[in-house]
Protein backbone atom coordinates (compact mmCIF):
# COMPACT_ATOMS: atom_id res chain seq x y z
CA UNK A 1 0.00 0.00 0.00
CA UNK A 2 1.77 3.63 -1.11
CA UNK A 3 1.22 6.32 0.98
CA UNK A 4 -0.73 9.10 0.18
CA UNK A 5 0.97 12.77 0.24
CA UNK A 6 0.19 15.52 2.21
CA UNK A 7 -0.93 17.23 -0.77
CA UNK A 8 -3.88 15.35 -1.82
CA UNK A 9 -5.70 15.79 1.69
CA UNK A 10 -4.52 19.08 1.63
CA UNK A 11 -5.99 20.17 -2.35
CA UNK A 12 -9.29 18.24 -0.72
CA UNK A 13 -9.70 20.19 2.11
CA UNK A 14 -9.45 23.15 -0.16
CA UNK A 15 -11.52 21.96 -2.42
CA UNK A 16 -14.23 21.38 0.22
CA UNK A 17 -13.69 24.95 1.69
CA UNK A 18 -14.53 26.64 -2.04
CA UNK A 19 -17.60 24.21 -2.63
CA UNK A 20 -18.73 25.28 0.79
CA UNK A 21 -18.21 29.14 -0.03
CA UNK A 22 -19.53 28.83 -3.19
CA UNK A 23 -23.08 27.40 -1.63
CA UNK A 24 -23.37 30.29 0.49
CA UNK A 25 -22.60 33.06 -2.21
CA UNK A 26 -25.73 31.29 -4.30
CA UNK A 27 -28.05 31.48 -1.31
CA UNK A 28 -27.34 35.04 -0.31
CA UNK A 29 -27.65 35.82 -4.22
CA UNK A 30 -31.00 33.59 -4.38
CA UNK A 31 -32.41 35.90 -1.80
CA UNK A 32 -31.13 39.23 -3.49
CA UNK A 33 -32.49 38.46 -6.72
CA UNK A 34 -35.51 36.59 -5.91
CA UNK A 35 -36.66 38.79 -3.79
CA UNK A 36 -38.48 42.42 -4.05
CA UNK A 37 -36.13 43.61 -1.24
CA UNK A 38 -33.11 42.78 -0.30
CA UNK A 39 -33.34 42.91 3.39
CA UNK A 40 -35.83 39.03 3.76
CA UNK A 41 -38.21 38.22 6.46
CA UNK A 42 -36.09 38.29 9.99
CA UNK A 43 -36.74 36.33 12.77
CA UNK A 44 -38.99 37.68 15.32
CA UNK A 45 -41.33 39.46 12.86
CA UNK A 46 -45.47 39.80 13.62
CA UNK A 47 -48.42 39.64 11.82
CA UNK A 48 -51.65 40.64 13.12
CA UNK A 49 -55.34 40.00 11.98
CA UNK A 50 -58.84 40.29 13.87
CA UNK A 51 -61.95 38.57 12.91
CA UNK A 52 -65.40 37.86 14.16
CA UNK A 53 -67.16 34.95 14.69
CA UNK A 54 -70.17 34.09 12.37
CA UNK A 55 -71.72 31.14 11.90
CA UNK A 56 -69.88 30.05 8.97
CA UNK A 57 -66.90 29.62 11.11
CA UNK A 58 -68.77 27.56 14.08
CA UNK A 59 -68.15 23.84 14.22
CA UNK A 60 -71.16 23.03 13.55
CA UNK A 61 -70.90 24.37 10.20
CA UNK A 62 -67.56 23.20 9.34
CA UNK A 63 -68.93 19.08 10.12
CA UNK A 64 -66.11 18.96 13.01
CA UNK A 65 -68.70 19.50 16.06
CA UNK A 66 -72.37 20.23 16.97
CA UNK A 67 -72.04 23.23 18.90
CA UNK A 68 -72.18 27.17 17.56
CA UNK A 69 -68.99 27.99 18.80
CA UNK A 70 -65.46 29.22 16.94
CA UNK A 71 -64.41 25.63 14.89
CA UNK A 72 -60.78 24.64 14.92
CA UNK A 73 -60.59 24.68 11.17
CA UNK A 74 -61.49 27.90 11.10
CA UNK A 75 -59.06 28.81 14.05
CA UNK A 76 -56.89 27.56 11.93
CA UNK A 77 -57.23 28.88 8.75
CA UNK A 78 -56.93 32.02 10.84
CA UNK A 79 -53.45 30.83 11.58
CA UNK A 80 -52.56 29.79 8.70
CA UNK A 81 -53.80 33.05 6.77
CA UNK A 82 -52.23 35.67 9.24
CA UNK A 83 -48.62 33.32 8.60
CA UNK A 84 -49.06 33.63 4.28
CA UNK A 85 -49.29 37.43 4.70
CA UNK A 86 -46.53 38.04 7.18
CA UNK A 87 -44.39 36.29 4.38
CA UNK A 88 -46.41 37.59 1.02
CA UNK A 89 -44.32 41.32 1.33
CA UNK A 90 -40.43 39.42 1.28
CA UNK A 91 -41.98 36.97 -1.82
CA UNK A 92 -40.89 38.30 -5.47
CA UNK A 93 -44.05 38.15 -7.87
CA UNK A 94 -43.46 34.48 -9.10
CA UNK A 95 -43.34 32.96 -6.03
CA UNK A 96 -46.01 32.16 -3.51
CA UNK A 97 -45.70 30.11 0.23
CA UNK A 98 -47.44 26.43 1.07
CA UNK A 99 -48.27 25.16 4.01
CA UNK A 100 -46.97 22.15 4.77
CA UNK A 101 -47.20 21.40 8.73
CA UNK A 102 -49.70 22.62 11.29
CA UNK A 103 -49.24 21.57 15.20
CA UNK A 104 -52.18 23.38 17.23
CA UNK A 105 -54.16 23.05 20.46
CA UNK A 106 -57.17 24.86 20.47
CA UNK A 107 -57.91 25.37 24.34
CA UNK A 108 -60.89 27.36 24.89
CA UNK A 109 -64.02 28.11 22.89
CA UNK A 110 -65.28 31.60 21.42
CA UNK A 111 -69.32 32.21 20.78
CA UNK A 112 -70.54 33.19 17.90
CA UNK A 113 -70.54 37.40 17.88
CA UNK A 114 -66.91 36.91 19.65
CA UNK A 115 -63.81 39.12 18.44
CA UNK A 116 -61.17 36.60 17.85
CA UNK A 117 -57.14 38.07 17.35
CA UNK A 118 -54.52 35.69 15.56
CA UNK A 119 -50.42 36.87 15.94
CA UNK A 120 -48.21 34.87 13.80
CA UNK A 121 -44.54 35.40 14.83
CA UNK A 122 -41.78 34.23 12.59
CA UNK A 123 -39.67 32.21 14.46
CA UNK A 124 -37.31 30.00 12.02
CA UNK A 125 -36.37 30.59 8.07
CA UNK A 126 -34.04 28.11 6.55
CA UNK A 127 -33.99 29.17 3.09
CA UNK A 128 -37.40 27.87 1.40
CA UNK A 129 -38.43 26.65 4.81
CA UNK A 130 -40.64 29.09 7.39
CA UNK A 131 -41.49 28.30 10.95
CA UNK A 132 -44.08 30.27 12.88
CA UNK A 133 -45.41 30.47 16.35
CA UNK A 134 -48.71 30.93 15.78
CA UNK A 135 -51.30 32.35 18.97
CA UNK A 136 -55.33 33.46 18.59
CA UNK A 137 -57.22 35.05 21.21
CA UNK A 138 -60.21 36.04 22.06
CA UNK A 139 -61.32 38.84 24.90
CA UNK A 140 -61.03 36.58 27.95
CA UNK A 141 -57.35 35.50 27.08
CA UNK A 142 -55.82 32.84 24.70
CA UNK A 143 -58.10 30.13 22.64
CA UNK A 144 -55.37 28.57 20.53
CA UNK A 145 -51.70 28.04 19.87
CA UNK A 146 -48.58 26.40 18.20
CA UNK A 147 -46.25 26.38 15.54
CA UNK A 148 -47.19 26.12 11.31
CA UNK A 149 -44.38 25.41 8.60
CA UNK A 150 -44.72 26.88 5.37
CA UNK A 151 -42.42 26.74 2.30
CA UNK A 152 -41.73 29.19 -0.76
CA UNK A 153 -42.72 27.83 -4.13
CA UNK A 154 -42.65 29.13 -7.57
CA UNK A 155 -45.93 29.56 -8.43
CA UNK A 156 -46.07 28.30 -12.23
CA UNK A 157 -43.43 24.67 -11.28
CA UNK A 158 -45.74 23.77 -8.52
CA UNK A 159 -48.99 23.94 -10.16
CA UNK A 160 -47.69 22.35 -13.61
CA UNK A 161 -46.27 19.96 -10.98
CA UNK A 162 -49.71 19.69 -8.88
CA UNK A 163 -51.58 19.77 -11.91
CA UNK A 164 -49.58 16.87 -13.85
CA UNK A 165 -51.19 14.75 -11.13
CA UNK A 166 -54.49 14.45 -13.06
CA UNK A 167 -52.71 13.15 -16.18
Amino acid sequence: MQAVPCEVFVNQYIIGILLFVQIFIWKKRYRILHKKEVEYMEIGKKNTQKTVVSEKDTALAHGSGTLRVYATPAMIALMENTAMNLAAPYLSDDEATVGTEINIKHVSATPVGGAVSCEAELIEEDGRCLVFKVSAFDDKGIIGEGTHKRFVIKTEKFLVKTYDKLK
